[in-house]
């Protein structure tokens, strides 16, 4: 990955974004997952959040722990690396121990819901009863809704919304899917 990275950059690229696997929730299998995910210390994050031209890192799985561990190390300047999870079912958690947002399929789909749900969370003000009732009503929904995207990947849920409700393309995915699932 690195080597395209670096062949992106000598070709004039200014950034790279590489994209998880499970964007490609159904051609993912067994063995390739095995031979391309590692578990990292939370300790790492402290060495990436002092790399100057790092600035901050997806989390994409469900171990709030470790989420947590991340987003409350005092020897990470959180002002200069953001983390970001990448399951909206995680986002209220998330964004209470201190990630910045969420960057995550049903972001693209249902924005406004995901929007209005992390503005309630995030305003300066206390949060009254009425607020975190309607706070975790949002994350009820959003979480439920984010297990179509887990079953079936970014790719799927788009298609399935093309198709049911003609919103979108259906064959929007990127390779290995571009002519979809």
């Amino acid at each position: 990955m690195a080597e395209f990275l670096n062949e992106s950059a000598a070709a004039g690229a200014g950034w790279g974004l590489v994209l998880a696997l499970g964007y490609f929730a159904t051609a993912t299998t067994t063995t390739t997952l095995a031979s391309v995910t590692t578990k990292l210390s939370p300790s790492i994050f402290r060495a990436l959040a002092a790399h100057p031209n790092i600035i901050g890192s997806k989390l994409s799985h469900g171990d709030i722990s470790i989420h947590a561990q991340i987003a409350l190390d005092p020897e990470i300047d959180h002002s200069k690396f953001h983390l970001f999870t990448g399951l909206g079912q995680q986002l209220f958690l998330a964004l209470q121990v201190g990630y910045s947002v969420a960057i995550d399929g049903l972001l693209a789909i249902f924005p406004k819901t995901v929007v209005h749900l992390y503005n309630l969370v995030t305003r300066t003000k206390a949060m009254d009863q009425e607020t975190l009732d309607r706070v975790r009503e949002l994350q009820y929904r959003v979480s439920c809704t984010e297990e179509l995207i887990v079953k079936f990947g970014t790719v799927g849920f788009k298609e399935a919304m093309a198709g049911v409700l003609s919103f979108g393309e259906p064959d929007g995915g990127r390779l290995p899917l571009a002519r979809g699932m």
